[in-house]
Parts: C-alpha cells; structure tokens; sequence
C-alpha cells in the first residue's frame, strides 16, 4: 500500500522562523510517493543540463526509470516538456499497483519547488519509513543535505517512537539478487550477488550521508551539475560535510569512441567517462557513524565489488525501515525473487533483504 502524503506534515525551520508544508503540496499530480523518490535524482540532474549516454539511441532527452515494487512495477519516461517543467510519462506497469497507474498516464513536475529536490530526497525517504511503522508518528529532527535547516515530519495518529538521531540503527543484514531478466555491469559476475552492511556502499560511509549524496552524484556525472551541490551535509546534525569530486578518466577519449562506435551500431551501452569520489571535508569527533575529515570514498561505477548506487538509493527508504523494525509495504515476489527493485527497467533486478537471524 503506498503512503497517503496528505497524513504527514512537515516542518522546516531555518533563519529563527518555522514553516509547516503538508508534504502532499510537495509531490506534484498525487504522484506515488515512492516513484518520486525514484525519479528525483534524474531530474536533478535534467535540471543542470546533463543527459545520460544510455538513452542516445533513444531519446537523448529523456530517461527510464521504474518505482522499486516489483510486484506492481511502474516504468515511467522522464522528459523535459517545455520550460515550467518534465513530463512523468507512464510506459508500463507489471503486475498490480497500488496507485492503480495505467499506460499512458503523465504527471506533469513543475521546475520551481518550495523545497529544493535534494531536501525534498531525504524527506521522502524518511516519510516512507514513517510509513512502515505502525507505531511510529515522528521522526527526528535532521538536517538538509544543503544548509542548516532542520526539518521534522509527522503523520497524523500514533506514538513516537523513532530513534533520537537521523544516523540508522546498526543492523546486520545481507541483501542478495533475487529475480533478474539481464545481468548488469554491476552484477555480472556470480561473486556480486551477495551483500551486507560492509559492501553495500563504500566501506565506511554511512548510508544515510550517501543516500543525501547520491542525486548530487548523478547529476555531477552526466552534466547536470549545475543544478547540484558538490557540498554535501549529512541529515544528522549536520555533523560530517562532504565534497563531491569527478574526474575524467585516463582513457576517456578511447571510452567515448568506443561508446559512440556502440551507440552508431544501436547499442545502449554505457561505457563511464568520469569517477567520482566523496571526500570528508568536515567531522565532529562524536560523529556516531565515526567518519572522519580525510576519509575519502569512491562512487562505484561498475568497477568496484559494491552495490549499485542506483539500486542503493532505490530501495534505501525499505531497508533503512527494516532495520529500524518496520514491515515491508508490500510482499516478496513468489518463490524468494526478490522484495526490491532498480530503477533500471531493462535488467530488473531485485534484491532479497533477510537479517543475519532469517539466512540459511
């Protein structure tokens, strides 16, 4: 069931003054909560100017992506329509969605927003987690990812019983591939299959600061970093500030001419151009997830034996609900395929979450 954005609301405070939002005035047409989450990172990155290589063929000014429920998967084409705006437009839906989307429905996300997307990023992400926990009415008070603004949600009925602090709760889990129509670059080998809490992201970050990371990230790799914040401060205080870094790799003129060789024959293929790397810049001693300044993290293109990043920010706002002791909003795929799924519509991989206590 998707979350009804009408029962939270929101309070930003900033500059000594307060504003309460009913988060349902952030997500333009009713959109599902979840394929917002999804599809905020692309726009963001549309936003600055940038394009992703893989839609070339295709439409270079659009991009694919889907909702994480593999039971009711909505796939929707992401487009700018004109200079208010993108159009949200529904491709296809596998299964039965709860928000009952059909082919062809289109919502229209307007440029200008009261809360800026990469706020609005953790906002959702927490919100989902509210969602899940049926005791749960409010969540801590945190940081946005750009300032010192501090934000609190609450939904109406029930208890508080969130944790004190944003960092989440230390759990011991694996996550493994369930269901698949392609492998991908990131899973290609049977040895990336199988991950936890030491290899689901870079070693040592802490998930909440990279999931605030990862649309500045994208943006910053496919040209639309005019529109992100290489600055980053994470949603617990504001404790750690991190400084995204890209820089082109040694090979890329070759890269490019073989991506454009594939790209001539038809072929989607994305070959990187760039890595991007996450530097601590600043960190409190009592950080709780003990990074510190000079710690410096690498953004896995493909080439690291890490999760990927989009399938990461995906299906964050589920695990991080899980570990904290909420259900899943949905049930697992028949036959142990999978409870979460990427945005990329063309492998469709999911991923199995258990805690260490469930595994075999």
């Amino acid at each position: 069931m998707e979350p009804d954005a009408k029962r939270f609301i929101l309070h930003r405070t900033g500059d000594g003054k307060t504003k309460s939002f009913c988060m349902a005035e952030l997500l333009p047409g009713d959109i599902c909560p979840y394929l917002a989450h999804s599809i905020i990172p692309y726009i963001l990155t549309f936003s600055g100017g940038g394009s992703f290589p893989w839609m070339e063929t295709t439409d270079p000014h659009a991009v694919d992506a889907q909702c994480p429920n593999p039971g009711g998967a909505v796939v929707t084409r992401i487009k700018a329509a004109a200079a208010d705006g993108w159009d949200i437009e529904v491709r296809e839906v596998r299964g039965e969605c709860p928000k009952e989307y059909k082919f062809g429905d289109t919502i229209r996300w307007p440029r200008d927003s009261s809360i800026p997307l990469m706020d609005l990023n953790v906002l959702l992400s927490w919100m989902l987690q509210l969602h899940c926990m049926p005791d749960a009415g409010r969540t801590p008070d945190f940081h946005s990812p750009l300032s010192k603004s501090s934000y609190v949600i609450e939904r109406e009925g029930g208890g508080f019983s969130m944790a004190e602090v944003a960092c989440p709760p230390v759990a011991r889990f694996n996550l493994s591939l369930g269901y698949f129509t392609h492998r991908c670059r990131y899973h290609k080998w049977p040895r990336r299959e199988r991950y936890d809490s030491s290899n689901w992201i870079p070693r040592g970050m802490c998930p909440e600061l990279f999931h605030a990371a990862y649309p500045s990230c994208l943006a910053m790799l496919y040209g639309g970093g005019q529109a992100a914040s290489s600055e980053i401060l994470c949603p617990h205080m504001g404790k750690v500030k991190l400084q995204i870094k890209v820089e082109e790799r040694k090979t890329v003129a070759l890269r490019r001419a073989a991506m454009r060789g594939l790209q001539l024959l038809g072929k989607s293929t994305e070959i990187p151009l760039h890595r991007c790397f996450l530097d601590v810049v600043e960190a409190d001693s009592d950080c709780p997830m003990g990074m510190k300044a000079g710690m410096r993290f690498e953004f896995n293109m493909g080439d690291l034996p890490q999760l990927c990043p989009a399938m990461f920010h995906n299906a964050y706002p589920l695990p991080a609900a899980r570990m904290r002791g909420a259900a899943f909003p949905w049930p697992q795929l028949d036959g142990d395929r999978g409870v979460v799924q990427c945005p990329d519509n063309v492998s469709n991989i999911t991923l199995i979450y258990r805690e260490e206590s469930d595994d075999v």
